[in-house]
């Protein structure tokens, strides 16, 4: 199941992020806050499989206003792009070459 916010985040490189940072956040912004006020169990469900540290989320949750929540969330979902696309450059995968892996 696809959510607004995998739909955004869509196959964001990391070239994108740094070249239009204001950009993404924008459209991360409105997507968490429609997902906040629609599906906020699935959002918090999305930032934990891409293994946003729960402790971050919940300081956002007791500290911030629920206009800055979408913002705050948003960032915490751009660091952590940043820091899986970053990890993917460093250590590419190689691709499978076994014919009989292939489905």
């Amino acid at each position: 199941m696809e959510t607004a916010l995998s739909k955004a985040l869509g196959d964001v490189s990391l070239h994108q992020v740094e070249e239009n940072e204001e950009g993404v956040l924008e459209v991360l912004i409105a997507s968490i806050a429609e997902m906040l006020e629609k599906e906020p169990n699935l959002l918090l469900s999305s930032m934990y499989r891409m293994d946003i540290d729960e402790r971050k989320i919940l300081q956002i949750l007791n500290t911030h206003s629920e206009n800055d929540i979408p913002t705050e969330f948003a960032k915490l979902v751009l660091e952590r792009q940043r820091v899986a696309l970053q990890t993917r450059t460093k250590f590419p995968q190689k691709k499978i070459s076994d014919p009989e892996a292939s489905f």
